[in-house]
């Protein structure tokens, strides 16, 4: 299996969660889905020349996979689900019985296998790189939010009184009294 390099993707993960205050499996879901759509934009630039045309479940057998145990490589992976047929119609979709009983004999039509269709690190691209850092940044916002209003779900109808600190963009962080003698920071998004 190939493997984009991202060294140091482990310690990456472990700042963010860290400085956002998110758990580390948000972290990890959130790079997940921002290094999908990343792939997404490669894969649709990529097609756009030959008028390729994705349907809305187009994506629906990739998926991302992180490697951030080996201390030596770290990065990601992107693996697809296809199922095996006599003739390939789709190739993102499908593959022929023919090659697969190169490596797996017992392979039947109507199966599924997962294969590692992961692009070369220089021909992912600058665009899908942006991609991925805006739906990064997007995702963890969206954690953050999740988890100050399951945090102050409970407070729902209780009148607290706070100071707002700062504004920063669209977002207002304020220091919360939730209960006597409690001071709780948090941002309003």
């Amino acid at each position: 299996m190939s493997l984009v390099s991202l060294p140091n993707l482990r310690d990456l993960i472990d700042n963010i969660s860290r400085e956002r205050n998110l758990p580390k499996h948000a972290v990890e879901n959130a790079l997940r889905e921002a290094l999908f759509k990343g792939y997404e934009r490669f894969r649709r630039t990529q097609r756009l020349a030959d008028g390729t045309h994705f349907e809305e479940d187009y994506f629906d057998n990739f998926d991302v996979e992180l490697d951030i145990e080996d201390d030596d490589d770290q990065g990601f992976r992107v693996l697809a689900t296809k199922t095996i047929v006599e003739e390939v119609e789709s190739p993102d979709h499908q593959i022929a019985l023919a090659e697969v009983l190169e490596v797996a004999p017992e392979a039947q039509v109507g199966d599924t296998v997962v294969l590692d269709v992961t692009p070369e690190q220089k021909d992912f691209g600058r665009m899908a790189a942006i991609q991925t850092k805006q739906v990064l940044a997007q995702k963890l916002r969206d954690q953050q939010r999740k988890l100050i209003q399951e945090e102050f779900q409970d407070l729902e109808g209780t009148i607290l009184m706070g100071t707002v600190q700062r504004f920063e963009r669209q977002s207002v962080i304020m220091t919360v009294n939730s209960g006597p003698g409690s001071l709780r920071s948090r941002q309003n998004c």
